[in-house]
């Protein structure tokens, strides 16, 4: 070989070997972030693990107090109303229903603009006038003095321009969580706001609880029908449930046995959402749970300069090739 050619083969081992140097550099790079990554990964399994269990955790005492809440005044609403049907026939309980519930959001209404009714003073009944001038006490067992005595309070309570008095009934909430929340809320304001408000807060409280999933499914629809898409799309089967049981509860306003429909398919759709968020929990929490997969690293080159170390050497780029214009490695 002459000397050019011994130098040109030199250039050439020596430009293959720097070409090598660098690939295997960016491999050693490529491969470090690789097990950081994994590493990584393997660190934080613990604590995504016992975040899972958590989030699932606190999704069954949710949809536990939410869904057997949901049960028991819907199972409360269907008895009732099954009770009322089989005793009067449908026509006429919902006809009494009605008309009852009209009269009390009537009352209601009088109550919050006037204020609640002063209940008149008692009956007084008075025996007969005896020897010393005095009434002997009646079948009431009241005397002069007696009578004077409620008399001047009557007076007292007409004086006060008709301020709180507490009626002997209060009216009836329209189900379990109103109920629950109105007396929630007679306890936290201490006996300072009258039945009339407890009644109108409770119920609207109420609707606003437990028909929020439907509601905001009810603006969903209609932003759907405005934007000329399906009615429906998007929604899942729950979302259709819980958007039907929201209209039909809020009809129940005027037409109570709607209320009970739309309980029961308000928590049919509440059962449905939980086993699907409840299913996920579980399938994050089994992914999570998985060991996560070894990194794939990527093999370095050998140059031919260790070949004579027993490693397997890559080959040398082709001179002609190169010539060409198709020199790799």
């Amino acid at each position: 070989m002459s000397m050019y050619g011994y130098s040109d083969a030199l250039s050439q081992g020596t430009s293959f070997n720097a070409r090598i140097n660098n690939f295997n550099d960016g491999v050693l790079v490529h491969n470090q972030k690789l097990q950081d990554t994994y590493d990584a990964k393997v660190k934080a399994q613990p604590g995504k693990l016992a975040g899972d269990t958590r989030q699932k955790d606190e999704d069954e005492a949710f949809y536990g107090f939410k869904d057997g809440t949901g049960v028991l005044s819907a199972g409360v609403g269907v008895g009732a109303m099954a009770k009322g049907i089989g005793q009067k026939g449908f026509r006429a309980y919902a006809g009494d229903e009605t008309v009852g519930r009209l009269n009390n959001i009537k009352s209601t209404a009088r109550a919050l603009v006037k204020g609640e009714p002063t209940p008149p003073p008692a009956a007084m009944e008075l025996g007969e006038i005896g020897n010393d001038g005095k009434v002997v006490e009646g079948t009431a067992g009241r005397t002069i003095d007696q009578a004077a005595a409620n008399i001047k309070t009557a007076k007292n309570l007409a004086g006060a321009g008709g301020q709180a008095v507490e009626q002997t009934a209060e009216r009836e909430s329209s189900g379990l969580m109103t109920a629950a929340i109105k007396k929630g809320l007679k306890v936290a304001s201490a006996g300072k706001i009258g039945d009339a408000g407890l009644s109108a807060l409770s119920e609207v409280g109420g609707k606003v609880i437990g028909d929020f999933s439907g509601g905001l499914d009810v603006g969903k629809s209609i932003s759907n029908l405005v934007e000329g898409k399906n009615v429906f799309s998007g929604e899942t089967t729950a979302d259709k449930f819980q958007e039907a049981g929201a209209i039909a509860d809020v009809a129940g306003i005027a037409f109570p046995p709607l209320e009970v429909l739309g309980g029961v398919l308000n928590i049919t759709g509440g059962i449905m959402d939980a086993v699907t968020d409840l299913k996920g929990d579980q399938d994050q929490k089994n992914k999570d749970a998985a060991a996560p997969p070894p990194p794939k690293k990527t093999a370095v080159k050998v140059t031919p300069a260790f070949q004579s170390l027993g490693l397997v050497a890559s080959s040398l780029p082709s001179a002609k090739s190169q010539i060409v214009g198709g020199g790799s490695f």
